[in-house]
C-alpha cells in the first residue's frame, strides 16, 4: 500500500508541473505574439536598378509579394527587427510543440 501512495503522489506532482508549464507557455505565446505585432515581416533584398544598388523589404501580402524601399540609414534597424522576428517565430514553434506534448501527457 505505501508504494501506491508514493506513486500517486509523484504522479500528482508531475501533473502539477505539466499544468504549470502549460500555463507558462500560454503566457509566453501571448507575449511573443504581442512583441511580433510591431515587427516587420519578410526579408531584405538588394535590387540593382540602372547600375545602383537599392535595398527593399520583401514580404507576402496575401498571395502577392510586395517590395518596400528601405533607406540605407534604416536598413540595420529593420534587419535586426526582421532577425528578431524570425527568432521569435522559431521560439513559438518550439513552444507550441512542447505545449502539445504536455497536453498529450496530461490526457
Amino acid at each position: 500500500m505505501p508504494n501506491r501512495f508514493v506513486k500517486q503522489e509523484k504522479e500528482s506532482i508531475i501533473r502539477g508541473i505539466l499544468r504549470e508549464e502549460l500555463d507558462r507557455s500560454q503566457r509566453m505565446e501571448a507575449l511573443y505574439l504581442k512583441e511580433m505585432e510591431s515587427m516587420p515581416k519578410g526579408s531584405l533584398q538588394v535590387k540593382i536598378i540602372r547600375g545602383r544598388e537599392y535595398l527593399y523589404r520583401c514580404f507576402r501580402d496575401g498571395k502577392k509579394v510586395k517590395s518596400v524601399f528601405v533607406p540605407r540609414d534604416e536598413a540595420k534597424k529593420i534587419g535586426e527587427s526582421i532577425q528578431r522576428r524570425r527568432e521569435i517565430e522559431s521560439s513559438l514553434k518550439r513552444l507550441r510543440a512542447d505545449r502539445e506534448l504536455a497536453r498529450k501527457v496530461l490526457r
